[in-house]
């Protein structure tokens, strides 16, 4: 118990050195070693550079947001009067397959851009605080949409706002409606 006091104390004092150890110094890497600075002067980083008004090694900017795919994501529309149902699924690298009752296909990959959104907007989404489910029982005939992605599945019609999630259902539900107007697809039924 003793060496464990002892180790968290040298642990403890190591950490307050390195939140401390760009305070004070100058442009040049010198400073009268108090730490506490005029508080208009700059500080220096880990290298000796100087960092600007304010800015220490532990203030560089933020890392920006994961914006891969963790890995397919696909949706499912189905139902309606006529009783649709078609699929669109979009890999990491931006491959598309599309689904219909014809059965599948490839088709046109997602554009750079649009990839890059797709992404941005799958990161902005908090799949875990979904429900599973948000489908109104006072509404027949209506579209059903099924989101797959990392593991998570959402089934909605709509009729509920869910957030950013559907910021991704929109422009996987127009990439779909795109290849199907246009007949995409590199597989057998064309």
């Amino acid at each position: 118990m003793r060496g464990t006091r002892g180790w968290l104390l040298a642990a403890g004092v190591g950490v307050a050195l390195l939140l401390t150890g760009g305070c004070g110094g100058t442009a040049d890497g010198t400073g009268d070693g108090s730490g506490g600075g005029s508080g208009g002067g700059s500080s220096t980083t880990a290298d000796g550079v100087g960092g600007g008004e304010g800015r220490t090694e532990d203030s560089a900017a933020p890392s920006p947001v994961d914006e891969t795919m963790a890995g397919p994501v696909r949706l499912e529309i189905s139902g309606g009067i006529a009783g649709v149902h078609s699929v669109i699924e979009v890999a990491p690298d931006g491959a598309v397959e599309v689904a219909d009752r014809d059965g599948a296909r490839g088709a046109d990959p997602l554009p750079e851009e649009q990839l890059a959104t797709l992404r941005e907007r799958l990161a902005a989404v908090d799949f875990a605080a979904l429900p599973l489910a948000a489908v109104s029982d006072q509404a027949a005939d209506m579209f059903h949409y099924q989101l797959s992605y990392d593991g998570h599945r959402l089934l909605t019609d709509r009729t509920e706002d869910l957030g950013p999630v559907e910021a991704v259902i929109d422009q996987l539900a127009d990439a779909l409606s795109e290849r199907e107007r246009e007949g995409q697809g590199g597989g057998e039924g064309e």
